[in-house]
């Protein structure tokens, strides 16, 4: 099973995406997204977010 954190990135990724609309602005804002990270850089919290936020940011693109 995913941590909670992982869970949590996936789900904000998805948001991300679906709130900007297009892909191609999706895709541009993706940065911008995972600097919104809250965790410690180089944590584990941190890595499993930003894989869920990476996770969830191509499963929204790809179902757009």
């Amino acid at each position: 099973t995913e941590s909670e954190y992982y869970k949590a990135g996936h789900q904000y990724g998805s948001d991300h995406a679906q709130d900007s609309g297009f892909k191609v602005t999706a895709r541009a804002r993706k940065k911008e997204m995972l600097a919104d990270n809250p965790h410690p850089k180089g944590s584990k919290e941190h890595d499993d977010w930003h894989r869920g936020a990476n996770d969830g940011h191509q499963i929204a693109l790809d179902n757009m």
